[in-house]
């Protein structure tokens, strides 16, 4: 990137010259500047060595609605934040209109642009977009197949989970009767896992994403979904708008029901439930604060575990390796948001501004 001083063009205060004479050297100058202005407006920006992103966080932050302002921060475990990574790897690339959420899968990472219906393959090396998926209305979440070869991809409109291969190429889809498709996960037998928020269902697909197995009934919009360490999928419903009913719930691997527990109404909309390290410890936001709950344990506690004391939570994110829990503040959705990380003890560590509305985190592999 060209760096220029601001300030003006500056003469002596004692240099003379006739009435039309003009100033020696002062237009050669003046047409050597216009023209580095003009490589510097073209010049794309440099592209991020490889290796830069192999021991940290991807930030996706939403930006405005309607703005295409969403924008890809990446923070390293050591506290070192790089602002617009995805536009600096692609040549100033815009990523588009509501950054949604970024998987790692393999060697690469999907990232998914909800309201620009794009779904970026990313390199892992240096966050280079080298294959893209538009085949869905307005796409969610991703999920790679067990043998890597394919991907799912949930879909707010569309009624069906979309199947793609690692070249952007649309495979199949998964009929979800017109359910609006959520969060995923895959179990160790293979199988994947699907919120269907709209009907209210968990839906189970084989490990080859070629169709449905089975689906069971869960609380009122399932949202979140994680593995704990005995193999149980755990099942956060937020409980709708209209006289919710938070719930949690634990399927075991055949889908029965192993846990049930309602959440305080007065907590409201708990989401981006999240699992300690270990699996034995589930986190997630609300309207309160940061809530955990050992899977072990008889009921949730009652109130936030750490109170948001007025910040506007909006994503949550633990780190598999450190144990840290990542916390994203939208404030207001229309200027920088915060990410702050606290310990797995609750204690606050540090902060960071970011992009507008910071809304999912991507830890690296």
């Amino acid at each position: 990137m060209l760096l220029f001083n601001r300030s003006p063009l500056v003469t002596h205060r004692n240099s003379r010259r006739f009435p039309g004479q003009p100033m020696p050297g002062s237009t050669a100058a003046l047409l050597m500047l216009v023209i580095l202005v003009f490589q510097a407006c073209n010049d794309p920006a440099p592209t991020p060595p490889a290796g830069a992103f192999s021991d940290g966080v991807f930030v996706v932050c939403e930006g405005v609605f309607g703005s295409a302002s969403a924008q890809l921060d990446y923070l390293s475990r050591d506290g070192v934040l790089q602002s617009a990574v995805f536009a600096q790897a692609n040549g100033g690339l815009p990523l588009g209109d509501v950054a949604q959420s970024m998987m790692a899968d393999g060697d690469g990472y999907w990232l998914v642009v909800n309201n620009s219906a794009t779904v970026h393959r990313l390199n892992g090396e240096d966050l280079v977009s080298e294959a893209t998926f538009e085949d869905q209305a307005s796409p969610r979440y991703t999920m790679p197949t067990s043998s890597g070869d394919a991907v799912l991809v949930t879909d707010l409109f569309a009624g069906q989970v979309a199947v793609s291969d690692r070249d952007g190429n649309l495979l199949r889809t998964l009929d979800a009767n017109g359910g609006w498709t959520e969060r995923m996960v895959r179990t160790a037998d293979g199988r994947i896992w699907v919120a269907d928020l709209g009907n209210n269902l968990l839906r189970m697909a084989d490990a080859g994403a070629t169709g449905w197995v089975d689906s069971v009934a869960t609380g009122t919009e399932p949202e979140g979904l994680v593995v704990d360490a005995n193999g149980r999928i755990w099942v956060l419903c937020t409980g709708g708008f209209f006289a919710p009913q938070p719930r949690l719930q634990a399927f075991d691997n055949s889908g029965t029901m192993v846990a049930d527990f309602a959440l305080d109404t007065l907590a409201g909309y708990p989401n981006n439930l999240e699992l300690s390290p270990d699996g034995r410890t589930l986190y997630w936001i609300s309207s309160q604060g940061l809530h955990r709950m050992a899977i072990d344990a008889a009921a949730p506690d009652a109130g936030a575990w750490v109170p948001s004391a007025g910040a506007n939570w909006y994503a949550l994110g633990c780190d598999a390796q450190t144990g840290i829990l990542y916390v994203g503040d939208a404030r207001d959705f229309a200027s920088a948001g915060r990410v702050s990380r606290y310990s797995s003890g609750g204690t606050l560590i540090d902060g960071f501004d970011v992009g507008i509305s910071p809304g999912h985190f991507c830890f690296t592999q």
